[in-house]
């Protein structure tokens, strides 16, 4: 019999058992169950159990409840009496564990913990699963004397309990004031009662005022509230302190008629600012950014320059189709004639918009051949966000160690969704999930790679039609690939 006295609240520090060893291994090789019974069972499972396995080869390691194991053999008297959960036993998910585990548990205590023997008895002719038996059915079946558990009086009442108390005490505090109304007003009768911020509990919130413009841009106070206007100002104030120290004037809008005579004058298209290249010094500005992109250079960089990677879009038996017969996919995302849109199916053949796949509003028309579960990749961005004058990027990078790391060279003023990544001449990674890009240009490959392997990283503008016409071309040939019916 056990040396620890009855515990009910499951909270007595004489009852906590420590650094308790056991040899774990199943009994009968046959059986699709292993658990035990700790040498002090029954036991609180609540914040109660930790458990570290030490295997007979290979480090050890701390289980985790609901991974690796789960508490059984649950004392039903027990539980419904103290209001807190009791076990007398420990399953294992992995039927195949072999080593030792260390045990720290809270142990119910008095007469209801077995001796030795009677363990041994009970793991050895029990053959009901575990989770599935009570602890008293099977105490009755091994007539082991156990007696019923005593009624518990619980050491807490419905005012102890936290939501009552915070309304206990608010209702003390409202109560409070209303007594002092009397005394704080001149005519309590006739007068609105409008507590003060102490009286209702704000006495902590400060009450700050509204920062004006010129307090929002020197931005040296901590005591004051920002408006929209006043943020604004702010930003509007540091981009031309940016700007003025890179010894640009700030941004006009972008229109027809602007006499560009040094690369001094800047100006904004759709977010993105711009300066003219000396080389094209002087001209006058087209009111057309298409037409005067080669001539200007940007010089933000914010996220709309850069692709969105829209989703990913499976091709299912229940997808609708339009009066063309295409396929329509809702992307969730407004869509105009302004974007440049890059689609790859199934990771391998680069679509062409206009001929595979068109854009309109929030759908995504699919038109080129497709089989239930193909998967298609979309990325956009604006059209007007091309980085005027960036020269192309093209690498190669050859797997040579065991190592997924690889430096990207001459990286700056790249975007990780910028490029694509082909892995041996034909399968696109995805970002994200087969690859990540650092800001410094440091690339981690998730996908599993092999020596000799071979990437190549080039920007996503630079790729022509004509590339994935032809990458079409080679993978079409090996057959037909059949459609929705």
């Amino acid at each position: 019999m056990s040396d620890y006295t009855l515990d009910t609240t499951g909270a007595a520090l004489r009852n906590k058992v420590i650094g308790e060893s056991r040899v774990i291994k199943r009994i009968d090789p046959t059986s699709p169950h292993l658990w035990f019974v700790p040498k002090y069972a029954p036991f609180y499972d609540e914040e109660s159990l930790a458990i570290r396995y030490i295997p007979k080869s290979g480090p050890a390691r701390n289980l985790q409840y609901g991974v690796d194991y789960h508490y059984s053999h649950r004392f039903q008297d027990a539980s419904a009496k103290t209001g807190r959960s009791v076990f007398a036993s420990i399953s294992f998910v992995d039927i195949t564990l072999d080593g030792t585990v260390l045990l720290n548990y809270q142990t119910l205590g008095g007469a209801y913990t077995l001796s030795a023997a009677q363990i041994l008895q009970v793991e050895t002719t029990e053959s009901v699963d575990p989770d599935f038996q009570k602890w008293e059915t099977v105490m009755a079946r091994l007539s082991i004397a156990y007696a019923p558990f005593p009624t518990v009086d619980h050491p807490w009442a419905s005012a102890n309990i936290a939501g009552i108390q915070s309304a206990l005490g608010s209702l003390e505090a409202m109560g409070y004031v209303v007594s002092l109304r009397s005394k704080i007003l001149p005519t309590p009768e006739q007068a609105k009662f409008i507590p003060s911020p102490a009286e209702i509990g704000l006495g902590r919130v400060s009450n700050f005022a509204t920062a004006t413009i010129g307090q929002s841009i020197l931005a040296d106070r901590d005591d004051l509230l920002m408006t929209p206007a006043g943020t604004a100002a702010l930003v509007s104030d540091a981009i031309r302190k940016r700007l003025s120290d890179m010894g640009y004037q700030l941004p006009t809008p972008y229109a027809a008629g602007i006499q560009f005579n040094d690369n001094k004058l800047s100006v904004e298209c759709d977010g993105v600012v711009y300066v003219a290249r000396t080389e094209y010094l002087p001209f006058v500005s087209n009111g057309d950014i298409r037409l005067d992109r080669k001539k200007l250079m940007a010089i933000n960089a914010t996220s709309a320059t850069h692709w969105k990677k829209l989703g990913s879009f499976v091709v299912a038996a229940s997808t609708p189709k339009n009066g063309l017969d295409q396929l329509i996919f809702d992307t969730g995302y407004p869509l105009t004639h302004l974007h440049r849109a890059k689609a790859v199916q199934n990771d391998v053949t680069e679509l062409i918009y206009g001929q595979d796949f068109w854009l309109n509003d929030m759908e995504l028309c699919l038109g080129c051949r497709t089989t239930v579960g193909d998967r298609i990749m979309v990325h956009v961005r604006p059209t007007s966000s091309r980085a005027t004058g960036r020269p192309n990027f093209y690498q190669v990078a050859t797997v040579s160690s065991a190592s997924n790391v690889f430096q990207l060279r001459n990286f700056d003023g790249f975007h990780s969704n910028d490029l694509r990544i082909t892995l041996n001449d034909w399968m696109i990674l995805d970002e994200g999930l087969d690859y990540d890009i650092s800001s410094s240009g440091v690339l981690t490959v998730n996908y599993r790679l092999r020596l000799g392997d071979i990437l190549e990283i080039e920007d996503l503008d630079s790729i022509p039609d004509f590339g994935r016409q032809q990458t079409r071309a080679i993978l079409w040939s090996v057959g037909p690939i059949t459609g929705l019916a």
